[in-house]
């Protein structure tokens, strides 16, 4: 998913066309930038459930055609959830700027695999 789609998508959210608010779509990169890095956990949890390569770090998006190499629940949930959030608070409508923080949160835990690591069993039988 690009991330004018995602653009797109979190501009639905608060129901507004795109292109309308000019420091919304300037500092939209920005965001997805400071939200890349706190996605980054669950993204590698989706690809070792998967049984893909993790990632090292999060990418860094410099251009709104740019497709973000993360899943799909992430990208169609999380970030526009996370993108409203910086918004509201620079909107000064702490509510509603703390009631997406939370969906985002909520979005993150819900895409998030678990994937067992070392598991050592220390109450195993003495053989």
């Amino acid at each position: 998913m690009t991330a004018q789609e995602i653009y797109r998508l979190a501009s639905a959210l608060i129901f507004e066309r795109t292109g309308a608010d000019e420091d919304f779509e300037h500092f939209f990169l920005p965001f997805i930038n400071i939200l890349l890095p706190e996605c980054l956990d669950t993204e590698n949890s989706i690809r070792l459930y998967e049984g893909r390569e993790t990632l090292k770090e999060a990418p860094f998006v410099v251009r709104m055609d740019e497709d973000i190499p993360f899943a799909s629940v992430i990208c169609r949930t999380a970030l526009p959830y996370g993108i409203v959030s910086h918004y509201y608070q620079d909107d000064m409508d702490n509510y509603k700027a703390d009631l997406y923080r939370a969906r985002y949160i909520s979005a993150l835990t819900d895409a998030s695999k678990a994937v067992p690591t070392n598991i050592v069993d220390v109450y195993g039988r003495a053989e």
